[in-house]
């Protein structure tokens, strides 16, 4: 007989995640945590707005990764993540596993 537990009991923590934007007027691109973002569904994560913090300009959201993968003590997990993983196959990954 074969036990497969589907459920532990206590409710799974939520993957928080952090958003890549780039500046519509000076061009920088910078990372924004979760808890900056508020409440947001990963698959909708192109209708997200936040503004520059060098020039306060708007800007939009290019490249959407985990909490955990970006701010993260190493520095070169981020860059390796994003250098390993395409964006489509992330945003693909991601969609999937909120699902």
């Amino acid at each position: 007989m074969a036990i497969r537990i589907e459920v532990h009991g206590k409710e799974r923590e939520k993957t928080k995640y952090s958003v890549e934007f780039r500046c519509s007027s000076c061009g920088c691109e910078f990372w924004v945590d979760a808890d900056s973002l508020g409440e947001f569904k990963p698959a909708n994560y192109c209708d997200l707005k936040y503004n520059c913090p060098e020039c306060d300009s708007s800007s939009y959201p290019v490249d959407i990764m985990e909490n955990s993968r970006i701010f993260n003590k190493h520095k070169w997990k981020p860059i390796f993540w994003q250098i390993i993983e395409s964006p489509f196959h992330r945003y693909c990954r991601i969609c999937d596993k909120e699902k």
